[in-house]
């Protein structure tokens, strides 16, 4: 359960802090002040999405399944997640794919590691 929880806070911190640049790279545009704003916003209205992926994480993690499904499981169900919290927020516009991108990228970044990882159990009998 402890590397649920690391994977998914680092998931999600790395949404939170690097989300905002891309949007603003991708806007041309850089407002020292809209970061923290940004950062604040992406904290109080991603949370319920974040909390669903803990708990999706979670059950994931359960399944003997390879990591890089496990992986793709997860884009799925927080690309869907992070596209209804901006939908909710009537946000339709380059910061849903600034978000979704990060998230991608995050996902794939950080170690989901679990015994039931086929490819772990492998090694285990050996």
């Amino acid at each position: 359960m402890g590397n649920v929880i690391d994977f998914s806070i680092k998931v999600w911190m790395t949404v939170i802090f690097i989300a905002p640049l891309a949007f603003n790279i991708l806007n041309s545009s850089f407002l020292f002040d809209l970061y923290f704003f940004a950062v604040a916003f992406g904290i109080l209205f991603s949370l319920p999405a974040m909390i669903l992926f803990l708990v999706f994480t979670y059950f994931i993690d359960q399944l003997t399944i390879r990591t890089i499904l496990k992986k793709l499981l997860l884009v799925c169900l927080g690309l869907i997640t992070t596209y209804i919290t901006f939908h909710y927020l009537n946000f339709h516009s380059v910061i849903v794919y600034a978000y979704c991108t990060t998230l991608t990228v995050a996902i794939f970044i950080f170690k989901l590691e679990s015994p039931a990882d086929p490819q772990d159990l492998t090694r285990i009998k050996n």
